[in-house]
């Protein structure tokens, strides 16, 4: 019996050794490491320089925003603002189009009216006005020298409507018309402007 508490109290003693041992050398390799709570000085100001600041992280980041269109998923996003403008142009730029084409349909008619008002050549002029005004239209519908086609259909109108709508030389319900006439053409050099100012 005596023999075997001998043994027994060296097993014990023998692992108690070994237990303090070994937290001695984890605590040593911890210290070489730098993550024991035993840090030298430079190690720890080299850590925290490469640790990104919080401010930093959480600060908000803007970035562009594109508002798709529904049923857009999985096929790119809708610029809306650039098919309205677009739309606008094409319905603006037809108008002319189709005006410019439609005078040479109206050829006699328009010269007369023209030489009445005392314009010099009226058939030259008419031929050439509506070409520019179908080409200028032209050109704003496919979206090209939008800045120069949109002055130009603006001089065009103003010039237009002093020569065919002076309605302070009329009465009755052709002046009526002319007032009319007037209103539209103002309204159409107000989408001219806003189209040439897509141009600059």
């Amino acid at each position: 019996m005596q023999r075997y508490a001998a043994h027994r109290a060296g097993t014990i003693r023998n692992f108690t050794v070994w237990a303090s041992r070994h937290a001695a050398a984890g605590r040593s390799a911890e210290r070489r490491s730098g993550i024991g709570p035993k840090r030298d000085g430079r190690r720890v100001l080299a850590q925290r320089a490469v640790k990104p600041r919080l401010a930093e992280v959480a600060a908000p980041v803007d970035y562009p925003v594109t508002i798709a269109g529904p049923g857009t998923a999985g096929r790119g996003f809708v610029d809306y603002a650039e098919t309205l403008r677009i739309v606008g142009r094409v319905l603006l730029g037809g108008l002319f189009v189709f005006g410019g084409v439609h005078h040479f349909f109206l050829l006699p008619a328009l010269t007369s009216a023209l030489a009445a008002r005392g314009v010099p050549a009226p058939r030259l002029a008419l031929i050439t006005s509506s070409v520019f005004q179908a080409v200028a239209g032209l050109a704003l519908v496919l979206g090209l020298c939008v800045l120069a086609a949109s002055i130009g259909l603006v001089l065009f109108t103003v010039v237009a409507s002093f020569l065919l709508l002076n309605y302070w030389d009329m009465e009755g319900p052709e002046r009526d018309a002319a007032k009319l006439g007037w209103q539209t053409n103002l309204a159409i050099i107000g989408g001219l402007l806003i189209a040439a100012s897509q141009g600059l």
